[in-house]
């Protein structure tokens, strides 16, 4: 079991709300090897002190326990893959003053009006905007109503 000043501190600390997710794991990680020498008698013990300690729920704390050892929050890497982005930033800002002119309205609408709407914009000076060039224009007539909202 952990020492009292610790299971204090922790309890001032889950008083004050929840604790961030990286103490979650390194708590849980050093109470990990005590939960697996402990006997079953003791097991609940260790598993009230992980509940008191973190605020997280008992089901949730004790698969914590007996589950695999959790990386450091710091050290977790996110296998996503990155994709390239299919539009410039130019094309997203000049698709947030287009939308903002109109009204904010929904992408379905915004595809529809944008064919009729560009060249009044054009005409009027409101795309005299460094970010409006006919790159980005090209690339907001090609967008679809879902990449829109």
């Amino acid at each position: 079991m952990v020492g009292a000043s610790h299971a204090l501190s922790a309890k001032l600390a889950c008083a004050e709300g929840k604790l961030p997710i990286s103490a979650r794991r390194h708590v849980t990680n050093k109470l990990r090897t005590a939960n697996a020498k402990a006997c079953k008698s003791n097991r609940g013990g260790i598993l009230d002190e992980v509940m008191a300690t973190t605020g997280i729920a008992r089901s949730s704390a004790q698969r914590m326990l007996t589950g695999p050892m959790l990386p450091d929050s710091a050290e977790q890497v996110d296998r996503r893959k990155l994709r390239a982005k299919q539009y410039s930033d130019e094309s997203r800002s000049l698709l947030e003053h287009v939308w903002a002119q109109m009204g904010c309205p929904c992408g379905k609408y915004l595809t529809v009006i944008l064919g009729l709407l560009l060249p009044l914009l054009r005409d009027s000076g409101d795309l005299d905007k460094p970010f409006a060039t006919a790159e980005a224009i090209g690339e907001l007539e090609a967008m679809s109503a879902d990449t829109i909202d």
